[in-house]
């Protein structure tokens, strides 16, 4: 480290050494004033967009802001057609989807009524067979373990649960009227 510092004092002590007297004296730092960097910075500026629009096939003499404009307008106009195609695409497989989602749906409805269940029930069993359903288990097959773990009940049939059937209201009731049993 003790080195590095050396050759950097060393190195600038080599600079500050006078010019040998044939050299010519080193022209003095230009300095300029924010007006010329401005002027430099313009002139700069506008030879790259010379030199982009002569690659372009512009010519940069004529009217750029008008073929630039014209440009712009085209590429707009592209990229509507794009987004039209695209949100038709979009709602095409959204109709789709929902066309073949109602399709699976009827489809479960009909397997289930053809597997005997009531109309009035088909919803309630095919949830449960969709609880059923696994790689190796189908709709059909999810259907039928279903019915087996939840057996449809017969109307009349005994332990088949639910509300006893009202009874006979001309019947009396051994009981006074107004009291409440427990």
């Amino acid at each position: 480290m003790a080195d590095d510092t050396k050759n950097i004092n060393t190195n600038t002590s080599d600079n500050n050494t006078p010019a040998p007297a044939g050299d010519p004296a080193p022209a003095p730092a230009k300095t300029f004033t924010q007006e010329d960097v401005n002027a430099i910075v313009a002139r700069e500026s506008k030879a790259a967009v010379e030199k982009l629009l002569k690659e372009a096939g512009i010519a940069p003499e004529g009217d750029y802001k008008a073929a630039l404009k014209a440009f712009r307008e085209w590429q707009d106009s592209q990229k509507t057609e794009l987004e039209k195609v695209t949100s038709a695409l979009s709602a095409s497989e959204k109709a789709k989807a929902e066309a073949e989602a109602k399709a699976n749906a009827l489809e479960r409805q009909i397997t289930a009524m053809s597997k005997g269940i009531p109309a009035d029930k088909a919803e309630k069993y095919i949830k449960l067979a969709e609880a059923y359903i696994n790689d190796k288990t189908d709709f059909a097959a999810a259907l039928d373990l279903a019915l087996k773990d939840f057996p449809i009940a017969e109307k009349g049939v005994a332990g088949s649960g639910g509300n006893p059937p009202p009874a006979d209201k001309n019947k009396k009731s051994p009981l006074p009227r107004g009291v409440v049993t427990f």
